[in-house]
């Protein structure tokens, strides 16, 4: 959290990459237990609550994924329009 808030900008991006990896860990983690879960217990208020949670999860690191494809797009986008990008030197 230190990085984010007051580090560098690359401690920034190191920090939000570990936190993605971490979050998509704990996301693979938890549908493997509900999936393992006997069939008697693949249901309830209990079972539901944790299936909403790993979808919120879920919504957030695709979310993620498409807020770096659009950066990236930008990036590109503004790379052909402008002339000194085609230098050897860029």
């Amino acid at each position: 959290m230190v990085a984010v808030l007051g580090g560098e900008s690359g401690d920034a991006a190191v920090a939000d990459q570990r936190l993605y990896e971490s979050s998509l860990v704990t996301a693979w983690r938890e549908v493997q237990h509900l999936e393992d879960l006997p069939r008697a217990e693949q249901s309830g208020e209990d079972w539901e609550s944790r299936v909403r949670y790993v979808q919120r999860l879920v919504d957030t690191l695709a979310q993620r994924d498409r807020d770096v494809a659009d950066r990236a797009n930008e990036l590109l986008r503004a790379q052909r329009a402008h002339p000194a990008s085609h230098s050897p030197n860029v």
